[in-house]
């Protein structure tokens, strides 16, 4: 099935169908994983996308109770058999991969820097928790990294889904420390939100190079990857 014709239900503060979404089931079509851990998995439309295009199992995890019902009930309408999903509703560092086998990790974390965004302009908390990175942008992404260089099986690859804005070679660099190889399998071009512009418009042209911001007709843009790693 096509992520376009994927229907979701919805509810404020969680995310559904986003570019991070599409980009990170397109990077996991060019993989097809067997048995997929969705972390942050909000609406479940990236492991929904999976178990519709040949994945085995999924377990969808989120800290959001409310994130983990609006999944329930997306994987439901699609008559998804028990049998081939877990709910997880914990921190993802809590995941024992000596009880489950998985060959993908995939994982679209909150990542507004907000050293360049106020936080506060939303108003739900919900979305607030979905869209804060830490000053950087990186509080999730470094947490996961370091995670996966301590914890993701042998066999096992894992993604990310990542902003241009936050420094993609900088993340390459420390996860080589950890004795992570990483691949950008899959990117894509898209429109920087208008809440940046103050924030782009100080910035020098060689902080725009490093985050990969271009301008066109008075428009910025970046980059999203999704990014692959697997152990050295």
């Amino acid at each position: 099935m096509q992520f376009d014709t994927i229907k979701l239900n919805k509810a404020n503060g969680i995310a559904d169908k986003t570019p991070f979404s599409r980009l990170m089931c397109e990077t996991l079509a060019l993989d097809k994983p067997d048995r997929l851990l969705d972390i942050g998995c909000g609406s479940g439309v990236v492991g929904l996308y999976c178990l519709l295009n040949g994945s085995k199992f999924v377990h969808f995890n989120d800290v959001l109770p409310a994130a983990i019902d609006l999944t329930l009930g997306n994987i439901t309408q699609y008559q998804i058999e028990r049998s081939r999903y877990q709910l997880i509703i914990a921190p993802f560092q809590n995941f024992n991969f000596n009880l489950h086998t998985v060959d993908a990790i995939a994982f679209n974390p909150p990542q507004l820097p907000t050293d360049l965004v106020d936080i506060e302009q939303f108003q739900e908390k919900s979305e607030r928790i979905f869209r804060d990175g830490g000053a950087t942008g990186r509080s999730l992404i470094d947490l996961y990294v370091n995670w996966l260089a301590e914890n993701m099986p042998k066999h096992s690859k894992a993604y990310l889904g990542m902003s241009s804005m936050l420094m993609i070679d900088d993340l390459i660099e420390q996860a080589a420390k950890l004795g992570l190889s990483t691949l950008k399998k899959h990117h894509k071009i898209v429109p920087l939100r208008k809440i940046f512009n103050t924030a782009v418009i100080n910035m020098s042209a060689m902080e725009r190079k490093k985050r990969e911001i271009t301008e066109d007709s008075g428009d910025f843009y970046k980059k999203i990857y999704g990014l692959q790693f697997s152990h050295n």
